[in-house]
């Protein structure tokens, strides 16, 4: 055999073996809150997005017709939803007045997944607490029924010496 031939015979045999190593894996990767989620609208309700710090739920997505848009129909589109920091509360004196800043991105997207509309929601809430995230965007209307899933990523900023989540 050629060295040439052994080569290519190797290159053959460490594809085929990383192939099989990467197929034997049991359990795809759990989406990940902090890199995003594709989640439909009508799953939205029930749906709960956790991370290591945080748990957000209680998700309310409707559009609304604006009637003083007439030249252009134009509608209000509403979502909102909780987030709990899952820190325990601080007890040191200079952070246990610390409000913790969490951000929604949420993005709509169509069949094609083409951008219908996107949005940011932010609250802050005391490490154990709960926030109130809300946000209105203004949309032609039917852009709500036109969109097919929503991409979802949460951030949030790390204080410097907070405790680690219970």
């Amino acid at each position: 055999m050629s060295k040439r031939s052994a080569l290519i015979v190797s290159f053959c045999l460490l594809t085929a073996g990383v192939h099989i190593a990467a197929s034997d894996d049991p359990k795809p990767a759990a989406p990940s809150a902090d890199k995003g989620v594709e989640v439909k609208p009508d799953d939205l309700e029930d749906y709960v997005l956790k991370g290591d710090r945080f748990v957000v739920n209680n998700f309310s997505l409707f559009e609304t017709a604006d009637p003083s848009m007439v030249v252009a129909p134009m509608s209000a589109l509403t979502l909102q939803a909780t987030v709990k920091d899952k820190n325990k509360p601080a007890t040191h004196p200079v952070y246990s007045g610390y409000q913790r800043p969490y951000y929604l991105m949420v993005v709509g997207l169509d069949e094609k997944k083409q951008i219908l509309w996107a949005t940011k929601l932010d609250t802050s809430t005391q490490q154990g607490g709960v926030g109130m995230l809300n946000d209105q965007v203004v949309v032609p209307r039917g852009t709500l029924k036109a969109t097919a899933t929503l991409w979802m990523r949460v951030i949030t900023h790390e204080f410097p010496g907070s405790p680690s989540p219970p």
